[in-house]
C-alpha cells in the first residue's frame, strides 16, 4: 500500500509541473541571454566610444613610434659610417629616449593594478616635472 500510494504522490506531483520541452528552456535561456546582453550594451554604451577613441589614439601613437623608431636606426647606421650630422644625432637620441620611456611604460603595464599606477605616475611626474610620456603619445 506504501508502494502504491508512494508512486501515485509521483504521478500527481510529475503532473502539476509544467512540462517543458527542449525547444521551451533553450528559448528561456535566449531570451535570458538576451536580456543580459541589452542590459550590459546600454551600461557600457557610453564607455564603448571612449574605448573606441582610446584604441584609436593608441594605434596612431604606435604607429608614429614605429616609424620614429625606424628613422633612429637608420640614423645610427648612418652615424655608424661616419655620415650624420650633429642634429640628426640629436633627433635619434631624443627617439631612443623615447624609446626607453614607452619600455618603462610596458614594464608598468605588466605589473598589478596597472590601469590605477599608471594614470598615478603620469600624474606624479607632470608634477615632478618627468616627463613619462613619449612624444606620440602627448596631446601638444
Amino acid at each position: 500500500m506504501d508502494q502504491v500510494s508512494q508512486s501515485e504522490k509521483e504521478k500527481s506531483n510529475k503532473s502539476r509541473l509544467p512540462v517543458l520541452s527542449e525547444r521551451d528552456s533553450l528559448n528561456r535561456r535566449q531570451k535570458w541571454m538576451l536580456g543580459f546582453l541589452f542590459s550590459t550594451s546600454r551600461f557600457l554604451g557610453g564607455y564603448r566610444t571612449r574605448l573606441v577613441e582610446s584604441l584609436e589614439v593608441l594605434k596612431k601613437g604606435l604607429a608614429t613610434e614605429t616609424d620614429q623608431t625606424k628613422v633612429m636606426l637608420d640614423l645610427y647606421m648612418k652615424q655608424i659610417r661616419g655620415q650624420a650630422s650633429k642634429e640628426e644625432m640629436r633627433m635619434a637620441n631624443k627617439q631612443l629616449k623615447d624609446v626607453f620611456k614607452g619600455v618603462g611604460l610596458g614594464i608598468l603595464l605588466v605589473l598589478p593594478f596597472a590601469p590605477i599606477t599608471l594614470p598615478f605616475v603620469v600624474k606624479l611626474g607632470e608634477k615632478l616635472g618627468v616627463d613619462v610620456l613619449p612624444d606620440s603619445f602627448r596631446k601638444d
